[in-house]
């Protein structure tokens, strides 16, 4: 019969437990460190997909970086506008929790086309910085920042108006000119595609007025050796299109839209279109940026043709359409939000007719998790433009015709869990 020796078995467990208590000690330490690493400077949880994290940390070291939203006191979260000029609006949206609680306050910051990317990231952080103000001071950091005053004109004031002939200029100085091209060419022994496209833009943008022109021309060509032959294809999408629009109040706006299109992937050898509308917001306009929920309805004209007769049997026609559209978008805290529904009929035939509903859902659940979801679907009973006789294998294969379909759908999930150290304000960039 083995014999145990009871005080060393005694002693075994005796030393589990220290052991034990050892660890569970180290554990508590550890989560303690995490929660408070960074010193003793306000925690904020910056919510901004555009925002250069690595950038921010380095600059902006007086505040704890959080992953944890509810674990902030301060939540920052920034909105992006994109602007007629080619710039973007940054919105940044100051939200107090914990003990700074009811603090809440906007900044915006404006990024101009011309900014390079690190121009735009020190833009986006010394507005960042001016809004922590408010908290450091509050939080007795005052010497972890200074002020400085500029001088600027008083408000309504153009510095440059006078030099510009006064206020026959302004109207002249709001509009934003701009050009671009581009050329792709790829090219291998058995085939070869060219893309080329080029435009220009002007936009004129007021709080009652926004007036747009861009002309836009794109040109491709494809080339395929299968054996001894040859497959040589091209393909040209060109658009003109205009838009005025008004402000009529907070809630309404109204506008005229002027299209010219000529795309040989649709079978259009061209198409003007005049769409007058009218738009009203259930939120005043200048909540769209966190809130915006719009009803539309447009009323289009067009005088239409083809290269190749339609299965209508068509080489050209005049058209009325009309088209019915709800937008919701929703941009919170705790997520993201946007649906839009839409219907459009032409008046010759209500069964050449087409609805779409577009869904975007980007919420966070609990800590650290949070998923998205995002769904089009489109029912297509108005391809009118398609034209007779079926498609070869090499201008399906090319992508160089549309087909005829009913519906048109797309389907897209993800679920995101970020876990661990719940602070870190540290920036390492090797490898």
């Amino acid at each position: 019969m083995q014999m145990y020796d009871w005080n060393d078995y005694f002693g075994v467990k005796k030393m589990r437990f220290v052991f034990g208590c050892i660890f569970c000690i180290f554990m508590l330490w550890l989560q303690g460190s995490a929660q408070t690493a960074g010193g003793g400077g306000i925690t904020i949880f910056l919510d901004c997909g555009s925002c250069d994290l690595n950038y921010i940390k380095q600059n902006t070291r007086e505040v704890n970086y959080t992953i944890d939203p509810l674990r902030a006191q301060v939540h920052i979260l920034v909105s992006t506008r994109r602007l007629d000029s080619g710039g973007t609006m940054y919105i940044f949206d100051f939200i107090g929790k914990n003990t700074f609680d009811g603090d809440r306050f906007t900044i915006d910051a404006l990024v101009a086309p011309q900014n390079t990317a690190l121009e735009a990231q020190e833009i986006i952080n010394h507005t960042l910085q001016v809004g922590l103000v408010v908290f450091l001071a509050q939080n007795g950091q005052e010497d972890a920042f200074e002020l400085t005053f500029k001088n600027l004109p008083p408000e309504g004031e153009n510095p440059d108006s006078s030099a510009m002939g006064g206020e026959t200029s302004r109207f002249w100085d709001r509009w934003i000119y701009e050009v671009f091209s581009s050329l792709n060419w790829s090219n291998e022994s058995f085939r070869s595609t060219l893309d080329f496209r080029y435009g220009a833009g002007m936009n004129f943008v007021t709080e009652q007025w926004r007036i747009r022109f861009n002309p836009n021309f794109f040109y491709q060509e494809r080339y395929v050796r299968n054996g001894d032959s040859d497959v040589n294809f091209t393909r040209r999408n060109n658009t003109v299109s205009s838009a005025f629009i008004r402000s009529i109040s907070d809630h309404w706006s109204a506008g005229v839209f002027y299209n010219w299109n000529q795309n040989t992937y649709s079978n259009i050898r061209y198409s003007h279109w005049l769409t007058p509308a009218l738009e009203y917001s259930i939120f005043p306009y200048e909540d769209a940026v966190t809130r915006e929920f719009t009803i539309a309805y447009r009323l289009g004209f067009a005088d239409q043709a083809y290269y190749e007769e339609t299965i209508f049997l068509k080489m050209a026609e005049r058209l009325l359409r009309q088209s019915l559209e709800l937008r919701l978008n929703l941009r919170e805290p705790w997520g993201n939000v946007n649906v839009a529904l839409a219907g459009a009929n032409f008046f010759q035939d209500f069964h050449k007719n087409r609805l779409t509903v577009e869904t975007n859902f980007n919420v966070r659940v609990l800590k650290g998790l949070s998923f998205n979801l995002g769904a089009d679907y489109r029912l297509v009973n108005d391809q009118i433009s398609l034209p007779r006789g079926n498609a070869t294998l090499e201008e399906i294969l090319l992508g160089q015709r549309q087909l005829a379909t009913n519906f048109q759908s797309e389907v897209n999930f993800g679920l995101r869990y970020t876990f661990g150290a719940l602070y870190n304000n540290i920036v390492n960039t090797r490898l």
